[in-house]
């Protein structure tokens, strides 16, 4: 009986072995040795990540620098100045010459007075600048006409009663040289003693004369609206301009003819003037006298009294040169409250070289020749 318990035991143990339970080794956790290689990591891309697009910073507007200029001769200033123009009535004959002061004035004026003579308005900006203007003469209409339009305080010696009477009705502002004792003004004793006459002799003097205006209680700074129509370019020299080294003005009126002949001066820019034969020169500034800009302007000049007066309201002609060239050009002025404009043929604004003009009130039968 033993043999089939043994026999039975031994295949218990076979079914048990067949059966589907696990082993000691296949039933532990598996482990994994470490590794001694790097991670694997994902290589970079070569392409530069999406961002948002960033706008550059934006920078306060930077204001453009104030530039102030002369009002008269278009010319860059220090600073600021609104000073009124002050005018001066000069002697324009030939036993006057040299003039004083002239070669600083900004805009300097010749015309028919009366009978042969013609006479100078010089009109400064700034009449500090200067040291003696002048020789100073009488009061003409013209002159009355110029500081209206210019807002100018005129500094004259006298005048007869009719034009006296005409510069208060305009309202013009005045000081009448010699009128009291003052020291703004000088009779100059050289020239004195030299034999010239004695209205040959006055002169007055630039910083002295705005002290002297003030303490009279004359306005002495421009009106904040002022407006003299003069437009200017760095080089006004004219693009479609005929050449004029040499611009002979023959002023005429009646039976009298006056010649004022202007000469270009390619190295210093401007024209030297010249009358009676000679240079015109500024004994106050020991120079000649030059301008930058010429102008003259035909104008009806009729007679009033003994006086020879210029229309100055309505239109007309003239010429214009600078730079060495000379074109025709229009006038226009409305009335004395305006300014006068001064334009191309086509009506296109006239634009002045920087600087001092010269411009001439000249009679129609006036003419002007160049070369």
């Amino acid at each position: 009986m033993k043999k089939p318990i043994a026999l039975l035991l031994a295949l218990c143990l076979l079914l048990c072995g067949c059966s589907g339970a696990p082993d000691a080794e296949t039933t532990a956790p598996a482990t994994e040795a470490p590794t001694t290689e790097a991670p694997v990591t994902t290589p970079p891309t070569t392409e530069a990540p999406t961002e948002a697009p960033t706008e550059a910073p934006t920078e306060a507007p930077t204001e453009a620098p104030v530039v102030y200029t002369n009002p008269l001769t278009g010319e860059v200033l220090e600073e600021e100045s609104n000073s009124r123009t002050f005018a001066v009535t000069i002697n324009n004959v030939a036993g006057a010459m040299p003039m004083y002061g002239v070669g600083k004035a900004d805009l300097f004026f010749e015309m028919f007075v009366n009978d042969h003579a013609t006479r100078g308005l010089a009109l400064f900006s700034d009449i500090t600048e200067v040291s003696a203007v002048g020789s100073v003469r009488s009061l003409r209409y013209n002159f009355t006409d110029l500081c209206q339009i210019y807002d100018a305080v005129v500094f004259h010696a006298s005048g007869s009663d009719a034009v006296l009477r005409d510069r208060n009705q305009a309202g013009v502002d005045y000081v009448s040289v010699e009128s009291e004792l003052a020291d703004y003004y000088f009779r100059d004793q050289d020239r004195v003693n030299r034999g010239f006459k004695w209205e040959h002799c006055l002169f007055i003097k630039g910083e002295e004369s705005l002290k002297y205006a003030a303490e009279k209680g004359i306005r002495t700074t421009r009106k904040e609206d002022a407006d003299y129509g003069l437009v200017f370019t760095q080089d006004g020299t004219p693009l479609d301009g005929e050449d004029a080294s040499r611009i002979q003005i023959n002023l005429k009126h009646d039976n009298t003819t006056k010649q004022t002949i202007m000469e270009y001066d390619a190295d210093r820019g401007n024209y030297q003037f010249f009358q009676y034969g000679k240079a015109v020169y500024d004994d106050a500034e020991d120079r000649d006298v030059c301008f930058e800009n010429v102008i003259v302007m035909l104008c009806t000049v009729y007679n009033d009294g003994v006086y020879h007066v210029a229309d100055l309201i309505g239109s007309g002609e003239g010429y214009f040169a600078c730079g060495g060239k000379i074109i025709p050009i229009k006038w226009v002025h409305e009335s004395m409250d305006k300014p006068i404009l001064f334009t191309l043929e086509d009506g296109t604004p006239l634009e002045l070289g920087v600087g001092s003009s010269y411009i001439a009130l000249a009679p129609l039968k006036s003419t002007v020749e160049w070369e």
